[in-house]
């Protein structure tokens, strides 16, 4: 007998029956085909009085009593990176995502070591465009439920980086001119630059740096949704009150450059 399905049970059944002959390879004691024989016929022993054609949660409801596709392979014949493998394709689907970012972010630092540095980063952005794709994927952090364990790590990694570069982006810029401007005199006027010249040029470049920081709190606080949507989910806690600290905190730093900038200019040339 032959159970009819309908199109999205028959899409479920074959998945299933996939993910078992998936998992059987390569165990050559266990005949693939014969376990799927006995699947099919469990299945229609279920159904075979249930009005056709059966739908996909009736057809579910009987796989899950059936249990996982993995459970006929002996533990020991599945190697962990085979495992890692098959549980990205025989777990729930809306998990799957979670999986392969995780192990994307696990094979990225485990092997770091080993790879070269940009493949490491490769996977590491790799590991999170896939956490923001099973964000996508769930409509919203609220429904993760234990995925957030998966997909946070490469998320809040990542995130930080960004955080960081952004804040050290005059530093990136200011820091060479400052070290050819240092070669330059020196090689121009034959003088050696002592620690008042380093301590005033420090002093200028903690305070541009605090006046763009100033800058990136001014435009948080001007547009206090714009964190929110770059750094999803981690920046979800920001308020404008978070902007007003950053400003608040950036003057004061400032405030102590430039009294360190003014001992400097006082020593420097005296």
């Amino acid at each position: 007998m032959v159970i009819e399905l309908s199109e999205k049970a028959r899409k479920t059944l074959s998945e299933y029956l996939d993910q078992v002959k998936r998992s059987l390879k390569g165990v050559k004691y266990i005949d693939a085909d014969e376990i799927v024989q006995n699947v099919n016929e469990h299945i229609e022993n279920e159904l075979g009085e249930t009005p056709e054609p059966v739908s996909s949660e009736k057809l579910g409801a009987v796989l899950e009593k059936l249990g996982s596709p993995l459970q006929w392979v002996p533990e020991e014949e599945i190697s962990w990176w085979r495992k890692v493998i098959l549980r990205i394709y025989s777990g729930p689907e809306d998990w799957r995502l979670a999986y392969l970012s995780f192990g994307l972010f696990f094979i990225a630092f485990l092997f770091h070591s080993k790879l070269s540095f940009s493949v490491f980063v490769i996977l590491v952005i790799a590991s999170f465009i896939v956490s923001r794709a099973a964000l996508a994927a769930v409509n919203g952090r609220d429904e993760l439920r234990g995925q957030k364990w998966f997909i946070y790590p490469s998320l809040i990694i990542v995130t930080l980086f960004f955080v960081g570069v952004l804040f050290s982006i005059p530093l990136f810029i200011l820091i060479p001119i400052a070290g050819s401007m240092e070669q330059t005199t020196m090689e121009a006027h034959n003088i050696r630059i002592d620690d008042h010249y380093l301590l005033l040029a420090s002093s200028i470049i903690g305070m541009i740096t605090c006046l763009w920081c100033m800058l990136v709190g001014i435009i948080c606080l001007i547009f206090p949704e714009l964190p929110k949507k770059l750094l999803y989910p981690v920046a979800d806690w920001f308020r404008r009150k978070h902007a007003i600290v950053l400003i608040a905190l950036a003057f004061f730093v400032f405030t102590l450059f430039l009294i360190l900038w003014i001992y400097s200019v006082n020593t420097y040339v005296y």
